[in-house]
């Protein structure tokens, strides 16, 4: 029903499902709200779901309530939940941790522990952290040919992706 776009009737099927704990009911349930398909768009709601899934375990609803937290600009919480995502294995979260550390963003900068994240999170096939770190080596790198080089392999990386972000850009990879 949500490849449909029935949003309505997949709601009415999930929210007995949500109150029964199911967390694809809960994170799908969120992700509506959030995203206005049950009317106007509707953050209190969704952040609800998604705090129910992630008491739950979920990694999937603290990686949406850490983008929830940076979008609404508490990048301090939104830092505390990617890292405690990225501890356990969600590859956005890990990501975007690792990214804010580089950054110093939400907290001190710690280049070299968001380092290791950002190329987790790339050995594990996410596309920006992959793109991010071949930028961190270009911007560090002192040797001409190494900046062609690198310079190449994002272009390639980008070309390669660019069919999978077309056709999937919901999806960990992208996140």
């Amino acid at each position: 029903m949500l490849a449909a776009e029935r949003y309505e009737d997949a709601a009415r099927l999930f929210e007995p499902l949500a109150e029964q704990g199911s967390v694809t009911a809960l994170l799908s349930l969120g992700w509506m709200h959030n995203a206005g398909r049950l009317g106007a768009s509707n953050r209190v709601a969704a952040v609800e779901y998604w705090e129910s899934a992630a008491s739950k375990g979920s990694p999937e609803a603290i990686y949406y309530l850490g983008r929830n937290k940076l979008e609404s600009g508490d990048a301090n919480t939104a830092r505390d939940l990617f890292m405690q995502g990225a501890l356990l294995g969600q590859k956005s979260c890990i990501y975007r941790a690792g990214k804010m550390l580089v950054q110093g963003q939400g907290g001190v900068t710690d280049r070299e522990r968001g380092m290791e994240m950002l190329q987790h999170a790339a050995q594990q096939g996410h596309v920006y952290a992959r793109r991010m770190v071949l930028g961190l080596e270009y911007r560090a790198s002192r040797s001409v040919l190494r900046k062609i080089v690198l310079s190449c392999a994002m272009i390639s990386h980008t070309l390669k992706n660019l069919p999978r972000f077309l056709k999937h850009a919901d999806t960990n990879d992208f996140g």
